[in-house]
């Protein structure tokens, strides 16, 4: 069974920095154009608006008070 919630701001931190470096690891990258040049997909542009959406979310989540 998973935690449902963090034991502490320092862990939830460092799980918010841990998603961030994946979602910019430049492998993620490089399979995503991979793979829409080999299946003529958007995975790339998906990519792309996560990692927007994501640098929103943690805007939001900086900003919180």
């Amino acid at each position: 069974m998973t935690d449902k919630e963090f034991s502490s701001s320092i862990e939830a931190t460092e799980f918010i920095e841990n998603l961030e470096a994946m979602l910019n690891d430049p492998r993620l990258e490089d399979w995503a154009k991979v793979t829409d040049q080999n299946f003529s997909s958007y995975a790339f542009i998906e990519l792309r608006q996560a990692r927007e959406k994501f640098n929103i979310f943690k805007k939001e989540i900086d900003n919180a008070e």
